[in-house]
């Protein structure tokens, strides 16, 4: 039931861990919301680390040519919201997850995935990325500009 959405979770999951995100959850929503399959929750050291962290999830996905919806916070780096479709990140810095508890508002959601996430952190540790280890510049190129609604924009 869940290996088709866990392989689709890789690139992700790649991209956090060679910027060595921690803690990482993987929470089943979709049984409770419409808007998204997956919520993958990962905690940082600080504010430079999450500013990394998502500056590196966004770079690595484009090579796939995934793109973000949207993303939010990446300015103060406490809670970096990535919004890729079915997959929503939330990269928190750990005083600020601690706060919010997201694991504790969907206690009703399955986690899982956690041998893959296991396995790939402890790769990432192995076989470091030398992408991951270049300096953080966090800029928009014009084709990675998110769409702004006409609405709220």
């Amino acid at each position: 039931m869940y290996e088709d959405v866990k392989k689709s979770l890789i690139p992700f999951l790649e991209a956090a861990c060679a910027r060595k995100a921690e803690s990482i959850v993987a929470l089943d929503l979709r049984a409770l919301i419409s808007y998204a399959d997956v919520f993958l929750v990962m905690s940082v050291n600080s504010t430079r680390q999450a500013k990394a962290v998502a500056d590196h999830i966004r770079r690595k996905l484009k090579e796939h040519s995934v793109r973000p919806l949207g993303i939010d916070g990446v300015e103060e780096g406490q809670w970096v919201l990535m919004d890729y479709g079915n997959v929503i990140l939330h990269i928190f810095h750990e005083p600020v997850r601690s706060f919010y508890d997201l694991e504790g508002l969907w206690a009703d959601a399955p986690r899982f995935g956690k041998d893959l996430i296991e396995e790939i952190a402890q790769k990432a540790l192995l076989n470091p990325d030398p992408a991951a280890e270049e300096e953080v510049f966090w800029e928009w190129d014009d084709d990675d500009m998110p769409e702004l609604d006409e609405d709220n924009g």
